[in-house]
C-alpha cells in the first residue's frame, strides 16, 4: 500500500527536495501512522469504524481533497532555495499530524487493508489471535515506516547531485500532480 506512488508519495519527494529530509520523514511517518492505524481497524474487525469511514465517505473524501488540494498549492507556489533549507523551517509535528489526517482521509486506504486482511483469513478467525493481528499491525507500521524512510533517504541522496533550478522543476511538477491528485478526488466525490 505505501509503494504506491500517489499523492502521498509525491508529497513526501516535493517535501524532502523542498524542505530536506525531516521534513519528508514528517510526511512518511505521519502516512505510515495512519496505514498502522488502518491496519488496526481492519486486523482488530473495528467494522463500527469502517461503517463511520464508508457512510461519510463523500464528505471524507471532499476535505481530504481540499487539503491536498492546499498542500499542492503551497508547494507549486513555493519559492525558497531547495539547497538550503534548514531544520528550524520544518514544523515536523504538524507535517506529521497534516500527513496522517489526510492519509486518514481517504476510505480507500481502509478498504485496501479489509481486503487484503480477509484475503488470509483474519476475519474468518482461521488466524485471528491477539498475538497475529498484532504481528501483522506492526508488519504494516513498521513496512510503511521503512518504505518511507527509503524513499526519502534516496530523494535525499538524489537532492545533493542536482541542481537548484531541476529541484525547483521537480518541485513544481510535484505540486501540479498534488494539485491534479486533489482536484481528481474532490470531482469524484461531488459526483
Amino acid at each position: 500500500m505505501a509503494m504506491a506512488v500517489g499523492p502521498i508519495g509525491l508529497l513526501c519527494i516535493s517535501r524532502t527536495l523542498e524542505k530536506g529530509f525531516w521534513a519528508g520523514m514528517a510526511i512518511g511517518l505521519g502516512a505510515a501512522t495512519a496505514d498502522g492505524i488502518y491496519g488496526a481497524i481492519a486486523g482488530l474487525g473495528l467494522t463500527f469504524i469502517t461503517d463511520f469511514l464508508t457512510s461519510h465517505e463523500i464528505i471524507i473524501r471532499i476535505i481530504g481533497g481540499l487539503y491536498l488540494l492546499h498542500l499542492g498549492v503551497k508547494t507549486l507556489s513555493s519559492k525558497k532555495n531547495l539547497k538550503k533549507a534548514t531544520l528550524k523551517e520544518v514544523s515536523f509535528l504538524k507535517s506529521y499530524i497534516g500527513t496522517t489526517f489526510l492519509t486518514l482521509t481517504s476510505p480507500m486506504t481502509i478498504l485496501f487493508f479489509i481486503t487484503i486482511f480477509a484475503s488470509i483469513n483474519l476475519e474468518t478467525g482461521i488466524t485471528n489471535t491477539t498475538t497475529s493481528s498484532l504481528t501483522l499491525i506492526l508488519g504494516v507500521l513498521f513496512g510503511s515506516i521503512f518504505y518511507h524512510m527509503f524513499l526519502v533517504l534516496s530523494v535525499s541522496k538524489l537532492k545533493e547531485k542536482l541542481k537548484s533550478y531541476h529541484l525547483t522543476i521537480i518541485t513544481k511538477l510535484s505540486g501540479i500532480l498534488i494539485s491534479g491528485f486533489a482536484l481528481k478526488i474532490i470531482i469524484l466525490a461531488i459526483l
